[in-house]
């Protein structure tokens, strides 16, 4: 008997920060854009600049689509604590 394969749903993002240069992104996956959001920005009022959402697309297999993405653009991930899904690419040559 064959296992039927189950398909994962979610979004695939591309997020900018209005404090960061034009050419860096933060690039990931989520099941719920929203509290993802919410979750980047923390207390807005703490903060002079935001996460805004660039590019957001719901797609099947997200996660591993997430991993093939990163491993494409390894080359222009940016290095340093806490920066693993961001990359030095800019909104246009991440679609």
């Amino acid at each position: 008997m064959r296992r039927k394969r189950t398909t994962e749903w979610g979004f695939i993002y591309c997020m900018r920060h209005d404090g960061l240069n034009e050419d860096t992104c933060k690039i990931g996956s989520t099941e719920d854009p929203d509290a993802r959001l919410r979750k980047a920005n923390g207390n807005p009022t703490d903060r002079p600049y935001m996460n805004k959402y660039a590019i957001l697309k719901r797609v099947s297999d997200y996660k591993r689509r997430e991993k093939l993405i990163h491993g494409m653009l390894s080359e222009f991930k940016v290095e340093g604590q806490n920066n693993e899904e961001w990359f030095k690419i800019t909104v246009d040559k991440a679609r």
